[in-house]
C-alpha cells in the first residue's frame, strides 16, 4: 500500500462538544477496504466557514507522512459539479462528490452549460470571486460590481436530465447589486418582493407581535407578511410632487358659483382625477 499525503475521506460525524470544528472522518486508503478513522481539524480558516455534513466527501491532509497519530487537517465538502451543491455524498468513493477527481469524466452528468435556463445561476468560474451557498444563494465580486443574491436558482422541474438546483430564477429572487458603471457613477441596487426598510426604534411603534432580531434567524420566515402588514408604505416621490401642486392648484383656482354650493373649474376636475392611491408604491415600505 503506497503513501497517501492527501487523502479522501467521508464525514462519520461533525459533533465536536468543544465546537472547534473537528469531524470524525472514515479513510478508505486503497479502494474500500483497509479504512482508517481519524479526527480532522479545519485547514480553513475560523473566519470562512464552509458546512460539511455527515456522508459527505473531504481531503484529509496529514502533518506527518506516514504516521497514522499526526495531526489531520481537512478541507471540504468536496462537491464534483454545480448539480451536487447541499447534495454529493462519498459512499465510500462510489458517491458523485469524487466522480471529477479520477480523470475519465465517465461518471460526470451533462454540463448545465448545455441548457439556456441555467445561464447566470452561477458565478463565473473564470471571472467571479465568489462564496456559493449550499441551495440558492450566494456573493458575486465581479468587475466593478458587487451582488448579494438570495434564491437566484431553483429546481428544474421541466428538463429531466438537470438535476438540483441549477435553474436561473427569472422570476423573483431576492438580491442587492453595488455597481460602479464604466461613466464613473455608482449605483446600489436593492430587489425583491417587498423591501423592507426598518429601526428597532421604528418597529416598537407598528405593533407587530415579534421580533426582528430573533436569535436563530433574525426575522423569522413565518412573521415576515405579518410584518409588512404593520410597516408603513412609502410614497413615490415624483407622482406625491404631482399631487401636492394639484392640490395647491386647486385651492388657488377653484371657484364656487355661490355660497355653499360645491367648487366647479378645470383646477377642480385635474384634483378630482388624481387617485391618492397611485403615490404609494406597494414593493417598499418603511418604519
Amino acid at each position: 500500500m503506497g503513501v497517501f499525503v492527501i487523502k479522501q475521506g467521508q464525514v462519520l460525524s461533525v459533533k465536536d462538544p468543544y465546537k472547534a470544528g473537528r469531524i470524525k472522518v472514515l479513510l478508505p486508503q486503497d479502494g474500500i477496504e483497509p479504512r482508517e478513522e481519524c479526527n480532522a481539524f479545519p485547514l480553513l480558516p475560523k473566519y470562512i466557514q464552509s458546512p460539511i455534513n455527515e456522508g459527505d466527501a473531504v481531503f484529509v491532509i496529514s502533518s506527518e507522512v506516514g504516521n497514522i497519530e499526526s495531526q489531520r487537517y481537512y478541507i471540504g465538502p468536496i462537491i464534483s459539479q454545480p448539480q451536487g451543491y447541499g447534495s454529493d455524498k462519498h459512499l465510500y468513493g462510489r458517491g458523485p462528490a469524487t466522480a471529477a477527481l479520477d480523470g475519465t469524466d465517465a461518471n460526470l452528468q451533462e454540463t448545465i452549460d448545455n441548457f439556456e435556463d441555467t445561464k447566470g445561476a452561477f458565478p463565473n468560474i473564470s471571472g467571479d470571486t465568489a462564496l456559493v451557498g449550499k441551495v440558492s444563494e450566494d456573493i458575486l465580486l465581479r468587475d466593478r460590481e458587487i451582488d448579494i443574491r438570495c434564491g437566484i436558482r431553483g429546481p428544474a422541474t421541466n428538463i429531466p436530465e438537470l438535476k438540483g438546483n441549477v435553474v436561473f430564477n427569472t422570476v423573483n429572487p431576492s438580491y442587492i447589486q453595488l455597481k460602479f458603471a464604466k461613466n464613473g457613477t455608482s449605483y446600489v441596487n436593492i430587489v425583491g418582493d417587498s423591501v423592507n426598510i426598518m429601526s428597532h426604534d421604528g418597529i416598537t411603534r407598528t405593533d407587530f407581535g415579534g421580533s426582528i432580531t430573533n436569535q436563530d434567524h433574525l426575522i423569522k420566515e413565518e412573521e415576515m407578511e405579518a410584518l409588512r402588514m404593520k410597516l408603513h408604505p412609502v410614497p413615490y416621490g415624483d407622482v406625491l410632487v404631482e399631487y401636492l401642486e394639484r392640490i395647491r392648484t386647486a385651492f388657488n383656482e377653484h371657484q364656487h358659483a355661490w355660497l355653499n354650493m360645491p367648487p366647479d373649474g378645470v383646477a377642480q376636475e385635474q384634483m378630482n382625477s388624481m387617485n391618492f392611491g397611485n403615490i404609494m408604491s406597494d414593493t417598499l415600505s418603511i418604519t
